[in-house]
């Protein structure tokens, strides 16, 4: 999963600037100052009063020193975050703008252009030190773990102070970025979970945090975050300028609200949570008209709702079926028949099974597959299957025995071939009329029988290839010559003659 044109955490988007400082970290030695509390009654207050006020301020506020302190880390972490700022810049954009197409055109040299000039602004910035992409991210990343360490250390010295905090999360945010652009996943969550004690009211450091505990395989806290995340829009997006004119959400806000369950969804379904994941699923409608998006939600739903909510089972199918070893794929659909507890899906897979079994020259197996699902499942009055999911099953029944009998045909096995044609007739297939003339051929010896199965492929001529049809014609001049009948064997050689 990958959350991609929707900005994370964007009450910090503030902090971009690109001026480069000193190469070196400074350090601060954060020294322990003791106080001894001194209670002092001012003029005019009752001593109950100050013994309040004294309690009230050490559980507010911490002594001036140590404030002193803090704002002096504050000043460096800024320095260092600015330093930053500007090394993951020139690194990312200098990269990307030195590409130059093919074409060699004007936007390309510009583009070129562009991306030296980068560079050499942050040669010059980094006081012409000679670093490598690589020592540029190592320093990027020194930066930023060097404010953190400081900022912790802040609000550990003063927990009060909101200017700290928000610092904190600047950097939590600058740090959780990076990790996400280096892939690493695991560090991350810490990260992002970290800035979340500090900031609990910004719907994309929840959902940043789902993208990352999906990427690692814990998907029900993917899950659970992601609704989070959903939650926490559905209040702030009540603030909009839009929401309070309309008394609605903004598109923008709708989209993301989409994105969040559908996502949310998504994991509960790696979960194997079916009812978390068909109610964000089916939710998740509530924010969208898109077309895609719809489709996108009810093919999921048919998954899930595949073995009746056994997702663990919708999986192994769909493993199964990327196979590319039919022997393997034998194996795996014979075991997840054992797991399946739903009839369509179990007929589903025997009707797979059926086919991989026909293809590894095991036609007696597959046939007896297939005849048995067929004897099993409902048929409308022309028996042929009651709903659409099993016409498939039905044809390809049909289709089997007529290919058995072609091949019991070329081995001069007139009675078996006959047999198998006469069973794909019992249903009513797409190319019934090529079973019709292969039973007609075989028992023309028999005029009567073999001119009654010729005119049943007759009355559904269409479905015979033409050589299928010339065949048709010959064989009734042949019939009705040998009955005497010499009016109809001119009209159908004509016919022969005229294909």
């Amino acid at each position: 999963m990958c959350l991609s044109n929707w900005a994370l955490f964007p009450m910090f988007a503030w902090v971009m600037s690109f001026a480069i400082v000193s190469c070196s970290a400074p350090s601060v030695v954060v020294t322990e100052v003791v106080e001894e509390p001194v209670l002092i009654v001012p003029s005019g207050v009752d001593s109950t009063i100050a013994v309040k006020s004294q309690e009230l301020a050490e559980e507010s506020f911490v002594p001036e020193a140590v404030e002193d302190q803090v704002d002096q880390m504050k000043e460096e972490v800024d320095q260092l975050g600015t330093r930053a700022d500007s090394l993951w810049y020139f690194l990312t954009l200098g990269r990307d703008d030195l590409k130059v197409s093919e074409n060699d055109s004007i936007a390309a040299i510009k583009s070129f252009n562009a991306g030296a000039q980068f560079f050499i602004e942050m040669r010059r910035m980094e006081n012409e030190n000679d670093l490598t992409v690589d020592e540029t991210r190592l320093q990027h990343n020194a930066l930023i773990d060097s404010s953190i360490s400081m900022l912790e250390n802040a609000i550990m010295l003063n927990p009060f102070d909101a200017e700290t905090k928000a610092l904190l999360a600047q950097q939590y945010y600058r740090k959780g970025v990076r990790l996400n652009n280096e892939n690493d996943f695991r560090n991350a969550i810490e990260t992002w979970e970290n800035l979340i004690r500090i900031e609990r009211g910004e719907h994309s450091i929840f959902a940043a945090l789902g993208d990352n505990y999906f990427e690692v395989g814990e998907y029900d806290s993917s899950g659970v975050n992601f609704r989070r995340a959903y939650d926490v829009l559905i209040q702030t997006g009540m603030f909009s300028d839009h929401y309070y004119e309309f008394e609605e959400y903004h598109p923008d806000d709708r989209a993301t609200l989409f994105s969040y369950l559908y996502f949310a969804a998504e994991a509960f379904t790696f979960a194997f949570q079916s009812d978390q994941a068909v109610e964000s699923f089916r939710q998740s409608l509530e924010y969208t008209e898109s077309e895609s998006d719809i489709e996108a939600v009810e093919s999921y739903l048919e998954f899930i709702g595949w073995d009746g909510g056994d997702i663990a089972n919708a999986f192994e199918r769909d493993r199964i079926l990327e196979l590319t070893d039919l022997t393997e794929i034998e194996t795996g659909l014979l075991a997840l028949l054992e797991l399946i507890g739903t009839q369509k899906a179990y007929d589903e897979i025997d009707w797979r099974l059926s086919l991989t079994q026909y293809s590894l020259d095991k036609p007696e197996e597959a046939v007896e597959r297939l005849k048995n699902l067929v004897a099993r499942s409902e048929k409308d009055s022309l028996g042929m299957a009651a709903t659409e999911t099993y016409t498939e099953y039905f044809e390809d029944y049909a289709t089997m025995c007529y290919n058995i009998a072609q091949k019991h045909l070329s081995e001069r096995d007139r009675r078996t071939a006959l047999t198998y044609l006469l069973q794909s007739v019992e249903i009513p297939w797409s190319k019934r009329a090529r079973s019709y003339l292969g039973i007609a051929v075989i028992l023309q010896n028999n005029i009567d029988q073999a001119m009654f199965y010729a005119r049943e492929a007759e009355s559904q001529f269409d479905q015979l290839t033409p050589d299928e049809q010339k065949n048709l014609y010959r064989l009734f001049n042949n019939l009705h010559r040998r009955m005497g009948n010499m009016d109809l064997a001119s009209r159908y050689y004509q016919l022969f003659r005229s294909m």
